[in-house]
């Protein structure tokens, strides 16, 4: 069994959730097949910061191999070939497991052996059939808006609106009532853009004290204490940031009237279609004072400029260009994006994440033309 060599602090992140008060000796063994004949090796991989880290691998011989390796608690890890191909994730437990890999064929891939992964595969469950549900009204709205049939079209869009509510109800439903397992934490943690901090709490409060302590539940900790200071009513962080010059905007400078704090960047597409929304609320209430402060997460400069200049961003624009390491990431909690916080005059929080109308009915109220 080769070993990789990686820090010691990423290898405690990775076993223990960043926690050497925990025992690691537990161990996960692999054995697997691999339908691939030219696959001379697979990797046990984890990801860190958006990026893939190699932690593990074995050899294949014969189209088979054993791979042991600490593992505290259940994990979300990968499994790759040394060959061009897909990753496949996999909820890996303690103790011992099989799968089977085919990089030709993913469908006929599968594991067995992983209590943790059977509960990930029932969660996926649930969320594959709110997605067809919402296909299929997709459809209809189509044929209504092929039809220009605009009372099924409107009839339809509420539909659509009570289906996609399904998604972040089963998300805290199903976690809450596999709070016992890694896996909760991880789908509470993944889909928490979903929710604001109350919502949140009462699951991290239901954790026993074993697993508060695993990565997923850290992290999950992590967030909302950095939630807890972006919800309405509090004052907003200070940040300051480079302008597209390059000249340092700091946010608390330009209190005093209404902001608009948009988090987006040039490679998201939700943004991109929301931009025009937001082009005509600044042209609505500028001349009133209201201001917006574009963050970006771009990594870019030149991307970042073109896209300001084709949807006719005309506001105070900044970013340090690190994407999704961006300062503002930390320091507001951003999980999605497009992202909004309204902003009153003294810098405290009046709206948290509306977009389209509600964005700009909210607006309205405050300038009292509702």
């Amino acid at each position: 069994m080769k070993k990789y060599i990686i820090s010691g602090y990423l290898l405690l992140f990775l076993l223990t959730g960043c926690t050497a008060k925990k025992n690691v000796s537990a161990e996960a063994v692999i054995r697997g097949t691999v339908a691939d004949a030219d696959v001379e090796t697979v990797f046990l991989e984890d990801r860190v910061d958006r990026e893939y880290v190699i932690i593990d691998s074995a050899a294949v011989t014969d189209g088979a191999f054993v791979m042991q390796t600490a593992l505290g608690y259940a994990q979300r890890l990968f499994l790759k070939s040394d060959k061009a191909g897909p990753r496949f994730p996999y909820f890996l437990s303690p103790g011992e497991q099989s799968v089977h890999l085919d990089f030709d064929s993913p469908v006929n891939s599968r594991i067995e052996g992983s209590e943790a992964h059977v509960l990930f595969e029932d969660f996926n469950a649930g969320v594959a059939e709110i997605d067809r549900e919402l296909k299929s009204v997709q459809k209809k709205m189509e044929k209504a808006s092929m039809s220009r049939d605009q009372a099924a079209a409107d009839s339809l869009e509420k539909v659509y609106i009570s289906v996609k509510e399904k998604e972040p109800a089963l998300v805290l439903s199903w976690a809450s009532e596999h709070a016992a397992s890694p896996v909760a934490s991880y789908v509470m943690d993944r889909n928490a853009y979903f929710f604001d901090y109350d919502e949140i709490l009462p699951f991290y409060q239901k954790l026993d004290e074993k697993q508060k302590q695993n990565r997923y539940a850290l992290t999950l900790k992590k967030y909302l204490d950095v939630l807890k200071t972006v919800q309405v009513g509090e004052i907003v962080p200070d940040i300051t940031l480079p302008d597209p010059g390059g000249n340092l905007f700091t946010l608390s400078d330009i209190r005093g009237q209404y902001t608009l704090l948009d988090f987006w960047a040039s490679w998201c597409g939700p943004c991109r279609t929301a931009n025009p929304d937001v082009v005509r609320l600044y042209k609505q209430f500028r001349k009133k004072g209201f201001r917006i402060v574009g963050i970006s997460l771009d990594r870019d400069h030149d991307a970042w400029l073109e896209a300001m200049q084709q949807d006719g961003l005309t506001w105070v624009h900044v970013s340090d260009l690190k994407g999704w390491n961006s300062q503002a990431v930390e320091v507001y909690g951003v999980r999605s994006i497009p992202h909004t916080l309204l902003l009153d005059p003294e810098g405290r929080i009046v709206a948290r994440n509306l977009n389209g109308k509600a964005l700009r009915d909210k607006v309205a109220e405050l300038y009292g033309e509702n």
